[in-house]
């Protein structure tokens, strides 16, 4: 595809060399104009006016071949300008005149052209060399806004200047198609992607088996796409109107299913539950015949359209045939590429859904009534506040043998079903019973109430079990003196005397609390229009997603996530039997294999102190990655201990603070006894801490105000200090303290003012309890921390010894990775490019730069090429020679950028080293991507490793 378009580009260039304006000036090449329209000296009209010329030119080009060369001036210009508005051409004495100045940088200054229309139905239709495809489609407010909205964008957006003899394409937005990125592509080294090697011989041969399924589609099939629009009538008064709504109301979409069903028929379309509705059936066909019951046909903008009510006949929804309809058999063949594909993808997706079964949450179906064998529900922790909800989830994926559907096993956390008066008091600190909660207590987490769950959160009441509620906040006043209003008597009552009345049954004894609001308090009127419900008859719905929950309800998900091979793959294998044939598509029963090399674990290399040389450290064994390292009831030391150059030489912090800033919970004899053993540890693994030169802060709360945060007042105590070599902090339990002021607080003064070396552990994690005992002298937990501390020292915790880093150790290997961090959506904030290299034959020691990207938001990295060649010269001063390869790793790449990015970022690697004079470096570059459905497992549902004899009771987790 990049091919074809870069032919294309030469093309639309050589024809733009033709055109000629009035003067007989050569007019500037679209790249340039194009640039003038970013900086907005050129109007977004005067440049599509300009694209149509050259589109004009290129049809006559190709239409009549005994042209020698299309010229192109302004009479032509206005000639087309009619043409395309449906008008007679002006007279030549009529005609305006066509002027650009170009100036040395080559950028258009003014042109005259007046704005065109549309194309009408009789105007030529576009080329396969059509200039105006080279438009692309800016952000969507442009075209809704028109001109205003891009000269507002260019005054907020700085334009950056390109290159003096190139385009630099790192400045163009990812919003814009490739096509037009490519206007802009800087003179970078031609290359060619190398041909895949042939497979890896190290290792054992092994089959190994996913959890990827083959897309089953019938020939000639074709799906039609509709939108959805619901209408509801609201009434005001003795005046009522029809309004569109923007969202899906809770329980529509259901009705619209059974709906649907009598239009399209059984099993021949496919919901998103949401806006959008696949068929078998396009509009002309479903309007030809006898319309079902309950449905409507009628028409809109030339198009038929298909209505229906939901429910009561306040509610309608309906269907518009939008698109051309999607033809599977040119997918099959991979005739379908660029946003059309995803197209597809998104209706095979839905197709195969099964959101009319099973409950869709964060994109993973879950089974609220446990019917299915994959499916369960398990409560979670001491008082039963959440529960965990198993389920699976599924990703159409293009792979290298076509479409196919990845299906792995998920879990998240839910509340549980739970009165809420037992909720508060249960997340009270310290708990109390429900029957010692009071007014004040029960308004004091409101706040919280409101967030339980995505949205409102949902709630039921006694009284009517079955009826859920929403709920939108508590009452300002006790249940005793809440007032309703009365349409009979148009009167104020007692909310009291209503239940009285009306459930005598129901006996109501917490009349000192709020009621909870089952509407709106800021749209009511007054209060007495509030709709409420006694708290003490309130529940929780259940069934409501976490949102930032404990961190034992972390650890109890991930451990539910983390199941052993064979487990996983036969509720794989389950999900997949189950699935029903849709739209006529279906999946194929057999999981997809593939050959692979089980490699040997490697072994490890540290410094035995007591030796004083360094030992080899074998794999334990049990196939899960765990090495032993200690030897003669001693730990193994550290290659290299903080900034010592050489192996065995200990590292002396020669001043060093301990602040505890939960001083509730971790006492002062908690503290000694963590550093008693933290020290002796560190001693033995090489890092000296000298007790006479350390100073401990037992009560950390004096410096920092969690409830009110004083950054100032906490930096001027760090700074007030001695010259520090390390600063070690025990934090807060609590997540919200940690992740709001405190920890990222600590991480600014220690990374971005002094260097300081900066140690965290969290006192809910070390003062957990495992079988009685904490991880106060624990050696596991001192060894994790002491590994991460030793890095930030400077030091080496570990070389690789036979069958590690292999690459590493073949020739002078530089390993890099990159990423950008982007700001909140919707934040006008910087992004940031930051990219690291490693400096020695270990990848111990590394170098970092941070950059600003020119514009919000941008993927592409805007300074690779500088980065690059500072890099190399840095591995170069630390190793006294070059690198001779380079392994690149990338990251935050989506599937539609991989061609484009590797295009350009290989491009500016390869430029810098050749700028260097390093033009034979070999570089391997790696595109890495998170949160991916991909898994496998050997044959059998053994775990890789060892002799293949093992069980498949791994969770996941390496050792060392």
């Amino acid at each position: 595809a990049l091919m074809a378009l870069e032919r294309i580009k030469l093309e639309i260039k050589q024809i733009l060399g033709d055109v000629k304006n009035a003067n007989g000036k050569a007019a500037p090449e679209l790249p340039e104009l194009y640039q003038a329209y970013k900086a907005g000296k050129v109007t977004k009209q005067e440049f599509k006016d300009r694209c149509k010329a050259a589109d004009h030119a290129a049809r006559q080009r190709h239409e009549n071949s005994s042209m020698e060369g299309a010229q192109l001036n302004d009479e032509d210009i206005l000639a087309l300008r009619a043409a395309l508005r449906g008008e007679q051409p002006a007279p030549h004495t009529q005609r305006a005149a066509l002027t650009t100045n170009a100036h040395s940088n080559g950028h258009a200054d003014t042109m005259d052209v007046d704005a065109a229309s549309n194309r009408p139905q009789g105007a030529p239709q576009q080329s396969a060399f059509s200039a105006s495809s080279l438009l692309g489609t800016r952000k969507r407010e442009d075209e809704e806004n028109g001109d205003s909205a891009q000269r507002a964008r260019h005054e907020r957006e700085p334009v950056v200047p390109a290159p003096a003899n190139s385009m630099n394409l790192a400045e163009l937005e990812f919003n814009e198609p490739a096509d037009q990125c490519l206007l802009e592509n800087a003179a970078l080294p031609a290359f060619e992607l190398p041909a895949p090697r042939e497979p890896g011989r190290e290792g054992r041969r092994a089959t190994v088996v996913s959890n990827a399924v083959k897309i089953d589609t019938q020939p000639g099939l074709v799906i039609s796409q509709f939108d959805v629009s619901f209408w509801f009538e609201r009434s005001a008064g003795e005046i009522s109107e029809k309004k569109k709504k923007a969202a899906v109301p809770e329980g529509i979409a259901e009705i619209l299913q059974s709906k649907l069903r009598s239009l399209f028929g059984h099993g021949k379309f496919g919901y998103d539950f949401s806006k959008i509705v696949y068929g078998l059936s396009d509009a002309a066909h479903l309007g030809s015949g006898v319309m079902p019951s309950g449905w409507s046909v009628g028409e809109e903008g030339g198009k038929k359209t298909f209505t229906t009510t939901l429910g009561a006949d306040t509610a309608w929804a309906t269907l518009r045939q939008v698109g051309e309809p999607l033809r599977m058999d040119s997918l099959v063949h991979g005739q379908v590429a660029g946003p059309v594909f995803r197209k597809y993808v998104a209706a095979i997706d839905v197709a195969l859904g099964e959101r009319h079964v099973y409950r869709c949450i964060k994109g993973a179906y879950y089974d609220e009534n446990q019917r299915a064998a994959w499916s369960a529900i398990k409560r979670v922790g001491r008082d039963d506040l959440y529960q965990i909800w198993l389920g699976y989830r599924q990703t159409v994926i293009d792979t290298s043998q076509g479409l196919m559907l990845f299906v792995d096993t998920a879990a998240t956390a839910m509340h549980a079903p739970l009165k809420i008066l037992d909720f508060i008091s249960n997340r009270k600190r310290p708990q109390c019973s429900p029957s010692n909660l009071t007014f004040d207590m029960v308004k004091a987490v409101e706040k919280n109430l409101c967030q339980h769950g995505v949205g409102k959160p949902k709630m039921s009441s006694s009284h009517q079990p079955k009826k859920t509620y929403k709920f939108f906040g508590l009452d300002d006043v006790p249940l005793r003196d809440a007032v309703y209003y009365d349409a009979d008597t148009q009167a104020e009552k007692k909310v009291v005397d209503w239940w009285a009345t009306n459930y005598p049954r129901v006996q109501l004894h917490r009349l000192d609390l709020p009621c909870a609001c089952f509407s709106p308090k800021a749209k009511a009127t007054s209060p007495a229009h509030v709709k409420r419900l006694p708290l003490e008859l309130c529940s929780w719905a259940g069934g409501e997603p976490v949102q930032g929950g404990p961190p034992e309800l972390t650890q109890e998900v991930i451990k539910e996530a983390c199941q052993p091979p064979a487990e996983r793959f036969n509720k794989i294998s389950a999900i997949m039997g189950s699935k029903e044939h849709s739209m006529e598509m279906g999946v194929s029963p057999n999981l997809v294999t593939a050959e692979a090399r089980v490699l040997e674990s490697m072994e490890l290399v540290y410094f035995n102190n007591q030796t004083r040389s360094s030992q080899t450290v074998r794999p334990d064994g049990s196939g899960k990655g765990g090495w032993n390292l200690n030897q003669g009831g001693r730990d193994l030391g550290f290659m290299r201990a903080g900034a010592q150059r050489e192996p065995g030489v200990e590292h002396h912090v020669r001043s060093w603070l301990v602040i505890n800033f939960e001083p509730r919970n971790m006492s002062e004899r908690n503290v000694n006894d963590f550093l008693r053993k933290f020290t002796d540890l560190a001693g033995q693994r090489g890092i000296i801490l000298p007790k006479n030169a350390c100073n401990v802060e037992y009560d950390g709360t004096r410096y920092v105000n969690l409830s009110k945060p004083d950054e100032e007042r906490l930096f001027a105590y760090l700074n007030g200090q001695s010259p520090l070599e390390l600063v070690l902090c025990f934090l807060p339990e609590s997540q919200g303290a940690n992740n709001k002021f405190l920890y990222p607080a600590l991480k600014r003064w220690s990374e971005t003012q002094t260097g300081v070396p900066l140690a965290c552990i969290n006192t809910g994690k070390l003062l957990k309890e495992r079988n009685g005992r904490n991880n106060l002298t624990d050696p596991s937990f001192h060894a994790g921390v002491l590994l991460k501390l030793n890095l930030k020292l400077g030091g080496t915790n570990v070389h690789p010894g036979r069958g590690g880093l292999a690459l590493m150790q073949d020739c002078p290997t530089m390993v890099c990775g990159v990423d950008v961090n982007h700001a909140a959506p919707g934040s006008d904030k910087d992004s940031w490019a930051a990219l690291v290299a490693s400096l020695d034959q270990y990848c111990s020691e590394f170098f970092t730069t941070v950059t600003s990207q020119p514009k919000s938001r941008t993927e592409v990295l805007s300074n690779l090429e500088e980065n690059i060649i500072t890099c190399v010269q840095k591995f170069t001063e630390r190793a006294n020679y070059p690198p001779r390869r380079i392994i690149f790793y990338r990251d935050g790449v989506a599937h539609n950028q991989f061609e484009l990015v590797a295009q350009q970022e290989i491009g500016h690697i390869l430029s810098a080293l050749q700028k260097l004079g390093h033009g034979s470096t070999e570089l391997i570059f790696i595109v890495v991507q998170k949160k991916t459905n991909a898994r496998f497992g050997l044959e059998g549902g053994h775990m890789p490793g060892g002799k293949g004899k093992g069980k498949g009771k791994g969770k996941g987790k390496g050792k060392g």
